[in-house]
């Protein structure tokens, strides 16, 4: 047992002599009272011989100061001391040392010490009162073994066959490495031989079988003690394999046999330090024993857990970890840092279902309700799963099935709704914008057919105004970290943004409504377009297959259409496009019917230079005006036109269903341009490797994460020159009229003058039958 003196700071400080051996033996004693100062000292108060001696100041220390009476009873007499205390006039005092083996646990700023933990057998603050008496006068051995005394109140016992423990208290029988697991009794039937009783849910010869583990590995929780090492047994169990010196179930015990030898020439080769004393063990080999606050091989490590405002409770184990330093070994029932805590393995419920939790042996059991069974009541049929299928996750993969008593529960993700998970969170709130049960039948065709939902959007967006719409699409901060045009950075005033009611935001270089106008000075890529781009895919819809950006060379007057030719630029992929310009001409007039403007053509509604496409769709939006009174608001349209709603979905696609393709209605009459461009392109898509020599320097993980999401898009020409395709007429009319002259005259000899005489045949040719016919004309009328 040790014991904590605490010095205070007050003015005197007091404590008597040791009175401990001196009350059951002395009649008479001098009672001194002692100060601590630099130099101890000692003032006799008085001789006197009494029956009982009751000192307060052995039971507790007391600051004093001179109005303060110690009493001293001895029979019916006391004395006062207060002359004596007034007189000595004491000085604040701190033990420089805490004994030879002592340990100091703090200091002052003079480091001196306020507060010593003493060994057992020492006594005084400063574990300098006396020395230990002679460990064998108490018997710590047991009756039949020997005991033998050693240095500072030490001793070792020499245990008899059957016997180990440092007082040769523990019987060696089988149960001694407590070989039945968790919560089993053991009964020991020889020094070999046992068996476990265990608990209704455990079973094995160890108790080590049981279905489900209550936590996790016991070893992070519990330390072999003396370097024994613990090894997991079994998902609930582990054991501790100690040294040849030490038993136990956590090696805690050394085993103490009879020794062969007094040869103590093995104590030569250690030192134990801090008043401990060295033994030989019945190997020869040598050993420390410590006194009660030392510990550890040479006695060299302050035992804290011997202080007492470091217990460990209900049973817990104070191992320390340093000389301030511990930690608590709990058992399995608590928890804690000092084991305060009860471990309740019924929170939370590891119970299914609703069964029944209750703490039992360090684990738990269960009580089930009806139709459930097992350690957890996890036996049931998992109404989750219709032949073998999740019926939450047929659509939305990242759904939850919650398996219920009846039936089951479907827990969606962000993404999804209904009761299976199955309809788009985002073309459900969208449809639910309209307040109407119309479109209950779409809904179902939506579920039934999700691809129709990239044609269902547009007439959700078409009831908005084009600033709503475009104000949803992406701006030019959210997609562009940089963009170049001859390896020169561009702005974003050179980046001019439109809106398609299905491309959504477009972004075009080198528009016509530009500022500034970019042409085509050299060829290859160092002449070219070039931008790294975000694909923002995170963001992309469900009903979206590719998350990809889109690329439409195109001339400054072409209008871009969804299906226009473009190229994909997906994520973390560098895509070249290589493309050449070609021009078509046609001459039209007599030679085919070619349309130069949109005035030539009865309804055109896109911007831009005329199409054949944008013509079609003209006609079509037409058509569909004159059945349900409004327009498809997935293409272009007149500003008087009205935006069809979903309650005209029916109405829309009937216009194609019964009159086909408009390019085969007569009434749609839409010839080609006379003049058209087109970019004839190739493409190349690499494994974007940019953005790892960008990140090589940087120190925040989110620089790749930018270039994970991002395309590097390089566009140009190879050469500067480009294809022109133009309609010319085989033979004009003064072609015609000089081959049949040339050809006449080389085959019938016809020149000019034979001209001249072939025309005036002709005139007196028609003149003589005019004559004629005149003179008949005369004798009729005569």
């Amino acid at each position: 047992m040790s014991s904590a003196h605490v010095f205070g700071k007050s003015p005197t400080i007091l404590r008597c002599s040791t009175l401990g051996r001196a009350l059951d033996k002395a009649s008479k004693l001098t009672v001194s009272v002692q100060f601590r100062m630099n130099t101890s000292f000692a003032v006799p108060l008085i001789d006197v011989g009494f029956e009982v001696v009751v000192c307060e100041l052995v039971k507790r220390q007391l600051s004093l100061t001179d109005d303060i009476v110690d009493t001293i009873h001895a029979g019916k007499k006391r004395f006062r001391l207060q002359r004596a205390i007034s007189e000595l006039k004491p000085q604040s005092y701190e033990c420089v040392t805490c004994g030879e083996y002592g340990y100091c646990w703090t200091y002052d700023d003079t480091q001196n010490c306020t507060e010593c933990y003493c060994p057992k057998g020492f006594d005084g603050d400063c574990c300098d009162q006396s020395t230990p008496s002679p460990g064998c006068d108490s018997n710590p051995c047991s009756a039949t073994e020997t005991c033998t005394d050693l240095t500072n109140g030490l001793y070792q016992c020499t245990c008899a066959e059957g016997y180990t423990g440092s007082d040769c208290e523990t019987e060696i029988t089988a149960c001694i490495n407590e070989p039945c697991q968790n919560g089993g009794t053991c009964y020991s039937s020889s020094a070999s031989n046992f068996t476990c009783e265990c608990g209704y849910t455990y079973s094995g010869d160890n108790c080590e079988k049981y279905n489900d583990c209550w936590g996790k590995c016991q070893c992070n929780y519990y330390v072999c003690k003396n370097g024994g090492t613990c090894v997991q047994e079994t998902p609930s169990a582990y054991s501790c394999y100690c040294g040849p010196d030490y038993t136990g179930n956590k090696c805690q015990t050394k085993l103490v046999t009879t020794p062969t030898t007094t040869d103590t020439s093995a104590c030569d080769s250690i030192t134990c330090e801090n008043g401990g004393a060295c033994v030989i063990a019945s190997d020869g080999t040598a050993s420390c024993i410590c006194l009660s606050i030392w510990q550890d091989t040479y006695c060299q490590k302050f035992d804290n857990c011997q202080v007492k405002k470091m217990n460990c409770q209900n049973g817990g184990t104070c191992y320390p970890t340093g000389n301030t330093t511990w930690t608590c070994i709990c058992d399995c029932a608590h928890s804690g840092d000092r084991c305060e805590e009860f471990h309740d393995r019924c929170t939370p419920n590891p119970c299914l279902w609703g069964g029944t939790c209750s703490n039992e042996n360090c684990t738990y059991s269960c009580e089930c309700p009806p139709g459930t069974s097992g350690a957890t009541c996890a036996n049931k049929v998992n109404n989750c799963y219709e032949d073998y299928i999740n019926v939450c996750t047929t659509v939305d993969y990242k759904a939850v099935c919650t398996d219920e008593l009846v039936g089951y529960s479907c827990t969606c993700s962000s993404l999804y709704t209904g009761p299976t998970c199955t309809m788009s969170i985002y073309v459900w709130n969208a449809l639910q914008a309209f307040g109407t049960t119309d479109i209950v039948g779409l809904l179902e065709q939506v579920v039934s057919q999700p691809s129709l939902i990239s044609d269902i959007i547009p007439f959700v967006l078409g009831q908005l105004s084009t600033e709503e719409q475009e104000a949803m699409s992406w701006d030019y901060d959210d997609l562009f970290l940089w963009a170049a045009y001859e390896k020169t950075e561009l702005t974003q005033v050179d980046i001019i943004k439109s809106f398609d009611i299905t491309l959504g935001n477009c972004f075009t270089f080198n528009h016509k409504n530009s500022s500034t106008q970019y042409y085509l000075r050299t060829a290859g890529k160092p002449g070219g377009f070039e931008a790294l781009m975000r694909v923002q895919e995170a963001e992309y819809p469900a009903w979206i297959d590719t998350a990809a950006l889109l690329i439409f060379p195109h001339d400054q007057g072409s209008t871009i259409f969804a299906e226009s030719t473009r190229y994909n630029a997906a994520p973390s992929k560098s895509t070249t496009v290589i493309t050449n310009k070609i021009t078509y001409k046609l001459l039209g007039g007599v030679y085919g019917k070619c349309v130069k403007s949109t005035t030539e053509v009865e309804s055109y509604y896109y911007t831009g230079s005329y199409t054949t496409s944008g013509c079609l769709r003209a006609c079509y939006q037409d058509a569909v005006n004159d059945a349900c009174n409004c327009m498809d608001p997935r293409y272009a349209m007149p500003d008087w036109a009205t935006s069809c709603s979903l309650d005209s979905w029916d109405c829309v696609n009937n216009v194609t269903t019964i009159k086909g393709d408009a390019s085969e209605w007569s009434s749609c009459i839409c010839p080609s341009p006379c003049s058209d461009v087109e970019f004839e392109s190739s493409y190349a898509l690499n494994t974007f490797v940019y953005y790892t020599a960008q990140c090589n320097y940087s120190s925040t993980g989110s620089c790749y994460a930018d270039y994970i999401d991002a395309a590097l898009i390089s566009v140009y020409v190879p050469s500067l020159t480009h294809k022109v395709y133009a309609e010319s007429p085989a033979m004009s009319f003064n072609q015609l009229i000089s081959t049949i002259g040339g050809m006449g005259g080389v085959f019938l000899g016809i020149s000019i003058v034979t001209f001249i005489e072939v025309v005036m045949l002709f005139i007196l040719i028609c003149r003589a039958f005019v004559c004629k016919s005149v003179n008949t004309l005369n004798k009729a009328n005569e």
